[in-house]
């Protein structure tokens, strides 16, 4: 099974390969640790406040709501920043700078899918 990220409101895919972090560790670590591969987003998840410390390159980060509405958008945000908290947030979303930021706008609904993968290949 593969995951996608979709932009609702205009049915674009925004990532065709999705990490997600879930646990105390990985949500604190995000990026840090293992990076974001060129093509995939990261997602946090619940989390409404992230850095950028240690993180080697600058990200696009995009805040969602519950419903996955966006709520906020940080583009090509410098490594070792403290970013301000988003309370409505509960899911954001990093990608190398350049390849998040340009395919979502404030209010979009972002959703995550999962397509099952061609077993031919």
């Amino acid at each position: 099974m593969t995951q996608l990220l979709i932009n609702r409101d205009t049915g674009r895919i925004v990532a065709e390969s999705v990490i997600l972090a879930r646990s105390p560790v990985s949500l604190f670590f995000g990026a840090m640790v293992k990076g974001i591969p060129t093509g995939s987003v990261l997602g946090l998840t619940p989390c409404n406040q992230v850095h950028t410390f240690f993180v080697p390159y600058p990200l696009d980060i995009v805040y969602c709501d519950s419903h996955g509405r966006v709520l906020r958008i940080d583009a090509t945000i410098s490594p070792n920043r403290l970013l301000a908290r988003t309370p409505a947030a509960v899911t954001v979303w990093e990608a190398r700078a350049g390849s998040l930021a340009p395919y979502v706008t404030l209010g979009a609904a972002l959703l995550l899918t999962t397509v099952p993968t061609d077993p031919q290949g």
